[in-house]
């Protein structure tokens, strides 16, 4: 009888984890984000866990351009292109770090050459006008939530912040006499963005409300742009402190709900609504991306592509080349 197969011996394991740890440190050390950070893991453990499936060498000074492609295609098999092209970010960034920490292991990055895979532009989806509307009026109130979900929910149209820029922001950004607050944005930069008259009334109202909350004088201890400790008073709250970018998230689908929006409504659709709002009025490029604070036009056309075809159709009823003859 043939022996039985023994499975391939899947070594340093511990390796990884330990290189993958003082890479962690290296990015906070550079100030970048909680969620690249997070992102760059998710991408590295699940390389990690695929190499140790194929029986491969785990520890990073060992690891090929081989093993790289291969675990990008299985990737591209069972995850959206997105989570793909954020996975082989962090891996590229964590080996082009690791063969300059330790250049006599690895000399060179088994990522040189490889590229990120192809994005293909898939319109994202967007709420309307009149969705927003509705979400508004489910909001109606004087009440304490019903302020402050409404001031979330005009910041998020006028300003197109994130879920986690909500939560990051404390009574000490917000400035409602020049219609201005201070975000720490994504990267960690330090950003100035601009609010109409109804969201300064709408956080107006809300920040009175607010002052009577039982949480109201509680302060907590947030990262500045500068990697500073900063005691700060959060400025939307909730029953237990500070709203977390989860409860934002969560606000907003319960009042899409309750608004009768069948589909499901995430807090990054409205920043979709805010780019294809600017881009309808007529807002450059440039202006729509220093507004929302992108770093890449690419990522912003694909926010603001949605409703594309519409307002190519609306330019043309005006500007209609027949009609001028």
């Amino acid at each position: 009888m043939a022996p039985t197969a023994q499975p391939a011996e899947v070594r340093h394991i511990d390796a990884f984890g330990s290189y993958l740890a003082s890479f962690e440190i290296a990015l906070q050390a550079e100030n970048r984000s909680v969620q690249t950070i997070r992102t760059y893991r998710w991408g590295l453990l699940r390389l990690r866990d695929w190499l140790a499936q194929q029986g491969r060498p785990t520890d990073p000074t060992e690891v090929t351009r081989n093993d790289i492609r291969g675990f990008m295609a299985d990737m591209l098999g069972t995850h959206a292109e997105t989570s793909v092209a954020g996975a082989f970010a962090g891996i590229h960034r964590f080996f082009t770090w690791l063969a300059a920490e330790e250049p006599e292991l690895l000399p060179h990055s088994p990522t040189e050459g490889l590229h990120a895979p192809k994005l293909h532009d898939k319109p994202v989806t967007f709420l309307s006008d009149a969705e927003i509307v509705a979400m508004l009026k489910a909001c109606a109130g004087a009440d304490f939530e019903a302020r402050r979900d409404t001031a979330i929910i005009r910041v998020g149209i006028d300003c197109g912040l994130r879920r986690a820029e909500f939560a990051w922001l404390a009574l000490e950004d917000v400035d409602i006499t020049n219609r201005v607050l201070s975000v720490k944005g994504k990267g960690g930069h330090l950003a100035t963005v601009y609010i109409g008259a109804r969201t300064a009334q709408a956080l107006d109202r809300y920040i009175r409300t607010r002052s009577r909350h039982p949480k109201a004088e509680a302060v907590v201890e947030r990262t500045g742009v500068g990697g500073e400790r900063q005691r700060v008073h959060p400025l939307f709250l909730s029953a237990r402190g500070g709203l977390t970018p989860e409860g934002v998230h969560d606000m907003v689908q319960r009042r899409a709900a309750q608004a009768g929006i069948a589909r499901k409504v995430t807090t990054h659709q409205l920043r979709h609504h805010f780019a294809d709002a600017l881009k309808s009025a007529g807002a450059s490029d440039e202006d729509v991306m220093r507004l929302g604070r992108w770093r890449d036009p690419r990522i912003m056309r694909r926010y603001a592509s949605s409703a594309a075809d519409r307002r190519a159709q609306a330019t043309h009823a005006r500007l209609s080349p027949g009609d001028r003859l």
